[in-house]
């Protein structure tokens, strides 16, 4: 009974959720942003590849 009240009064469960949360929040963030973010780069790159002769 006693180790029952202690996980019942345990947190850490719900930190790690919330920490997970957070990361994949981000993580989204960072993948749409990529999105959106890559055929501006890749341009960017071949102009700078012409310049070189490749």
């Amino acid at each position: 009974m006693k180790n029952l009240l202690s996980f019942l009064k345990d947190n850490s469960g719900a930190t790690a959720i919330e920490y997970g949360l957070v990361v994949s929040i981000i993580a989204l963030g960072v993948f749409s942003t990529q999105q959106q973010i890559a055929p501006k780069l890749n341009a960017i790159f071949n102009t700078v590849a012409g310049f070189f002769g490749n």
